[in-house]
Parts: structure tokens; sequence; C-alpha cells
């Protein structure tokens, strides 16, 4: 990088004009007991800087979780929320954010480790698949790299426009 570079990005990171970089994410308050019910959600499948991502498990074809549900490790400890669910609809992948790395727990937070979700967690949410399936949706975004509204995609004569125009 040059200097001219780097009096354009100050801090070293490019980002777009309306992207949100420091997100807080505020650690659920939830007293787990012995007989708090949990179930197997999935494992650790990456850890990258201040991010968990849990690979849903095997055969959850007909649900996954939403935002906010609770994942906590194998030895009831409590993970966090989910903050994102993505990937195939089949079987997706969570994300679990923390403000800083250094809040991830070094122990039990291993790549391969089995993650449970607590059902009795008020903002715990089971999506069914099926629902899912029949949304009509679109990687559309916006100048600023947004979601668009739920009114623009591929049927948009604008999208379609700038769609077949791209089509060799």
């Amino acid at each position: 990088m040059g200097d001219e570079d780097d009096e354009q990005y100050p801090d070293g990171i490019v980002k777009t004009a309306h992207e949100i970089v420091d997100i807080v994410v505020e650690k659920p308050q939830f007293e787990m007991t012995p007989q708090t019910e949990i179930i197997f959600a999935g494992s650790i499948f990456q850890i990258i800087d201040n991010v968990i991502v849990i690979h849903c498990k095997p055969h959850s074809e007909f649900s996954t979780l939403d935002q906010g549900s609770l994942l906590v490790y194998e030895n009831r400890e409590v993970m966090g929320e989910v903050f994102e669910t993505f990937g195939p609809v089949a079987r997706p992948y969570y994300s679990v954010r923390f403000n800083d790395a250094k809040e991830i727990n070094q122990e039990f937070a291993k790549v391969g480790q089995d993650v449970y979700f607590v059902p009795s967690y008020q903002k715990t949410q089971i999506v069914e698949t099926e629902k899912l399936r029949k949304i009509k949706g679109t990687d559309a975004s916006n100048v600023y790299d947004e979601e668009v509204g739920e009114d623009v995609g591929l049927r948009d004569p604008v999208w379609m426009g700038a769609f077949l125009y791209l089509w060799p």
C-alpha cells in the first residue's frame, strides 16, 4: 500500500458508506440449572477472530434455529446467541459473535466441539425449513451493498434489465 492509500483508509479497513463495523454484543443473561433442557444443535466448524461458526447437526432438514436462539457448550456454560443463520437450508451454519476474541472461552470453544441450544430461553426460535423453502428470495443488494427491500428482485424491471444486460 502506498501513502496515498493510507490517507484514504486511515485505519487500514475498507468499508462501505453505510457499513456497521462495531456491533456491540451483550452476553445473554440466563440462569442454567442441571434441569434446564438442552438439545444438540451442531458442532463448532470454525473460529474466526471474534466469531464462532457452528455447523448445524446432520438430518436437520425440517427445522433450524433463528437469530437470538441461545447456544451453550456441553458443560451448559452459555456460549451466546445465534447472530446469523446462513448457508443451505437443509443444513445451515450459525454464527455467534463476541465483542472481542478474548471473550471466547478458549477451554471449550474448539473446532469439532458439540454445541447445544436451550429451548426454554425466551428468544430461542425454531423455524420450519419448509416455510423457508417457500419464500422467494434474492441476493440483490443496493449501491451500499445492503440488502434491498422485499419489493425489489429479478421481477423488478430495473433489476431484470441489469440481469439481461449482464447475461452472456
